[in-house]
C-alpha cells in the first residue's frame, strides 16, 4: 500500500510571524543566526534537544503544518527546500548565548 503523500501548506507569512515574535528576534540577534544547537558536533542534527532549543521557530510551522496533515508525517522535501535558505549555513550553537 503507498504511503500517503504529505501536504505542503502555503507558508506565506511564516518569516513575518517570525518577524514578529520579540523572542525569536532576540535570539537571533543574540546567535546571529536563525536556528541554535546543542553542540558543533550536534549542528544539523535533529534531536530532542535541538528542538528544545528551537521550538518557538517549530511551533510556527507546525501551526501551518499541522492542520493539513492530520496524520503523523514529516515535512516534504518540497517545503523543506522552500525554506531551506533559511537554514544555508547555520552553524551556531547553544553556547555562543
Amino acid at each position: 500500500m503507498p504511503k500517503d503523500p504529505a501536504v505542503s501548506p502555503n507558508l506565506i507569512g511564516l518569516a513575518d510571524d517570525w518577524e514578529k515574535d520579540k523572542s525569536i528576534r532576540a535570539l537571533v540577534r543574540a546567535n546571529k543566526g536563525l536556528l541554535v544547537w546543542p553542540s558543533r558536533k550536534t549542528t544539523g542534527v535533529p534531536s530532542l534537544a535541538a528542538l528544545a532549543l528551537n521550538h518557538r521557530l517549530i511551533s510556527y510551522a507546525a501551526i501551518l503544518w499541522l492542520p493539513h496533515n492530520p496524520k503523523p508525517k514529516t515535512l516534504s522535501v518540497e517545503m523543506k527546500n522552500e525554506v531551506g535558505f533559511l537554514f544555508k549555513n547555520e552553524s551556531h550553537h547553544a553556547s555562543t548565548f
